[in-house]
């Protein structure tokens, strides 16, 4: 951008992406609090943290709990690349395994109740 359109081109580019960034980390966020706060449902000694916010119906303790289990694989990192970039490759395979799971799930309850009542 700085070849093509200058220091404005840029700085404009860069503040575009900025933007970009922050919606797609507010959305990850906020999935990955329900998805926590699904798993502590399972298990009741994780019980405690299956609290909703009374307004806005928020998992407000599993959005925390996400927040510090990054922060101390961060802190373990200790600032190295390597370790943050494994982590990345690691879950980003068993991320998109379970979503391959969950289509295929999906595909077979719906041929499994084609004609009557889906339950889903």
């Amino acid at each position: 951008m700085l070849i093509w359109f200058g220091a404005k081109g840029s700085m404009i580019m860069s503040i575009i992406i900025l933007f970009i960034r922050g919606g797609s980390d507010q959305r990850t966020i906020f999935t990955g609090g329900r998805v926590s706060y699904a798993i502590f449902k399972d298990y009741p000694s994780l019980s405690n943290l299956t609290h909703l916010h009374p307004k806005y119906r928020t998992p407000r303790k599993a959005i925390i709990a996400n927040f510090i289990l990054s922060g101390i694989l961060l802190l373990i990192s200790g600032g190295k690349t390597e370790f943050i970039e494994s982590l990345t490759y690691y879950t980003a395979a068993f991320f998109w395994y379970f979503i391959g799971l969950v289509i295929i799930s999906l595909i077979l309850a719906r041929a499994k109740f084609a004609g009557g009542e889906n339950p889903f």
